[in-house]
């Protein structure tokens, strides 16, 4: 297992924090993920997980924001992107308190991006799309495939600024 509490991650090129397959007991909380200094950005994900994940991992309080830096950037964004995790019912994934704003990205916005994730749990995080965006799709929270036994409770998700965009 791994445990990241309580950094600031920085002006990374793509990924903040990846999580690959078959781990378990995971827990990353509290920390701070962004490119607000970065001038030259591209696709970013603040917290990338893929893979099969069994044993409660625990994403929360995490404070998400300014992907596209200084100068803003027409690649996608993901806040959280989790794809497949392998949780069990014993010991759901749980993603909760975060929160994502300040996306200054111009592409394809995504607060939390979810394919497949059976036993997980989304609780009370906060999606504040609050700069003015692009003419590309912009996604509070996106879910594809199947989702057995996920729940999503109290979550915030909120479009505050204008552009001709499509937001969900």
């Amino acid at each position: 297992s791994n445990i990241i509490e309580g950094n600031t991650l920085a002006n990374f090129y793509v990924y903040g924090i990846y999580l690959g397959a078959s781990t378990s007991g995971n827990k990353y909380l509290n920390n701070i993920i962004h490119r607000a200094d970065k001038v030259a950005t591209t696709t970013f994900y603040g917290i990338y997980s893929t893979g099969a994940k069994t044993g409660g991992t625990v994403m929360s309080g995490n404070r998400i924001h300014s992907p596209g830096g200084i100068n803003g950037s027409t690649g996608t964004a993901y806040g959280i992107y989790i794809a497949s995790p392998a949780a069990i019912v014993a010991e759901p994934m749980i993603v909760s308190n975060n929160a994502i704003y300040n996306f200054n990205q111009g592409g394809t916005a995504y607060g939390i991006y979810v394919s497949t994730a059976a036993n997980t749990y989304f609780l009370h995080n906060t999606v504040n799309f609050d700069k003015p965006l692009s003419a590309a799709v912009n996604y509070g929270m996106y879910f594809t495939g199947t989702h057995t036994n996920a729940r999503l409770q109290n979550n915030i998700i909120t479009f505050f600024s204008g552009g001709t965009t499509t937001k969900y």
